[in-house]
């Protein structure tokens, strides 16, 4: 028969059991990147946060709504920057032209000297400002196509979603190898990591937004790679970046050449 004294002892080693927090679960991981050229670069100084899937669901889906609007947008600056820039080479291959005509008819007027020479440098001097003015243009419409591309890939890499995210509930800032560790409740998290990496004259920036469930495990291992960067649309990507796609222009834009911007604006 049991005494008041031992019903009591197991109610109470019952009470601290039902009161014990769960336990939280490790979760060890690595940030890297591999280049084109096959060497692996791994990531230091990068915040490694964790958000519970109940608190970013809704930003996920009203950021992406404002995304698809903004890229629509871009888009349309895209098109519009295209026909400017067609316009713009246009007008420029033909003051190229009539430059070339203008010269010979200063050459021929040198040599025969007189007023008539004074007057055709004048109307040389003006048709060469209109064909600086050309170029200038020309460059000025390819570096603003460029602008767009480069606020498009802010979209289509995922980086626009790094702002104004929730607060995260565990967060760690990866060491000189790129590791990280951190601590978690049983649970379903999204994974969030921004870095970037100067490569020649460019900025790159990798943006990981990646699901992980953690439940009944010692450890959890989380890699953040090429694999799984934002833009790459995995199977555990937060973002649903793809409903984001737009059928590609077949105009093609090489970038504005510096000499040649240096020479329009010099003018």
């Amino acid at each position: 028969m049991r005494t008041p004294f031992s019903v009591l002892t197991i109610f109470l080693v019952a009470s601290v059991i039902a009161c014990k927090p769960p336990p939280e679960i490790e979760v060890r991981g690595d940030v890297f990147v591999v280049t084109k050229g096959g060497q692996s670069v791994k990531l230091g100084l990068v915040r490694v946060g964790f958000i519970p899937e109940g608190q970013i669901a809704p930003v996920v889906s009203a950021k992406m709504d404002q995304a698809r609007v903004q890229v629509q947008k871009l888009e349309e600056s895209k098109k519009a920057a295209q026909a400017e820039i067609r316009d713009a080479d246009s007008s420029e291959k033909w003051g190229k032209g009539v430059m070339g005509m203008a010269e010979i008819a200063l050459r021929i007027a040198r040599d025969l000297g007189g007023r008539r020479y004074k007057e055709v440098q004048r109307k040389y001097d003006a048709q060469q400002l209109e064909y600086l003015k050309a170029m200038k243009r020309n460059v000025g419409a390819l570096e603003a196509y460029h602008k767009i591309l480069k606020d498009i890939a802010v979209y289509k890499n995922g980086c626009f979603f790094a702002a104004d995210l929730p607060q995260v509930v565990q967060a760690d800032k990866t060491d000189a190898d790129g590791r990280f560790s951190v601590k978690l409740k049983a649970g379903r998290y999204a994974a969030v990591a921004v870095a970037d990496r100067q490569v020649g004259g460019e900025q790159e920036a990798y943006c990981w937004y990646v699901w992980i469930t953690v439940s009944g495990e010692t450890m959890k291992k989380l890699m953040l790679s090429n694999d799984n960067l934002a833009e790459t649309n995995c199977a555990d990507c937060v973002l649903p970046l793809e409903k984001l796609a737009v059928q590609p222009n077949a105009v093609v834009v090489a970038p504005p050449d510096a000499g040649i911007a240096a020479a329009s604006v010099a003018h």
